[in-house]
């Protein structure tokens, strides 16, 4: 089973997220939620997240903080980016460090969020089975 941490200012988002989540994708299991980057870091500490999914624009520590900060704990992480803005430089600059998916929140459905997800963790098993050869 695949840990997603989700972060977002905006308490209804995320529970937005954690209830599709928990109906659409039962294989997978939020773990923590936090409403800043820097709240985030802390629950990385104490959980070990697969897939973080992220606004951009946050107080006290934004997105593209926590997915520099993050990158350097672990590489591995599948960041998934929110945006309430269509602002592409700041979505740019999150794939640039390390974000892997993208999703403008008024845009965004059900679907969306499920198969940004199943990318997620069809790119998690990659890097698993890479792990395995390298090891064999």
């Amino acid at each position: 089973m695949y840990r997603i941490l989700v972060v977002d200012d905006e308490p209804a988002a995320i529970k937005h997220i954690c209830n599709i989540i928990a109906i659409k994708c039962p294989q997978f299991e939020v773990t923590a939620t936090a409403e800043h980057g820097q709240e985030a870091l802390k629950r990385l500490e104490e959980e070990t997240p697969d897939i973080l999914i992220t606004d951009v624009k946050m107080p006290v520590m934004d997105g593209l903080e926590l997915i520099c900060s993050a990158m350097e704990l672990d590489p591995e992480y599948q960041f998934v980016v929110l945006s309430a803005y269509s602002d592409f430089h700041m979505v740019g600059q999150a794939f640039k460090l390390g974000a892997k998916e993208y999703a403008l929140k008024s845009e965004m459905t059900e679907e969306q969020i499920v198969d940004i997800i199943q990318k997620c963790e069809a790119r998690k098993n990659r890097l698993l089975l890479e792990k395995q050869k390298n090891l064999a």
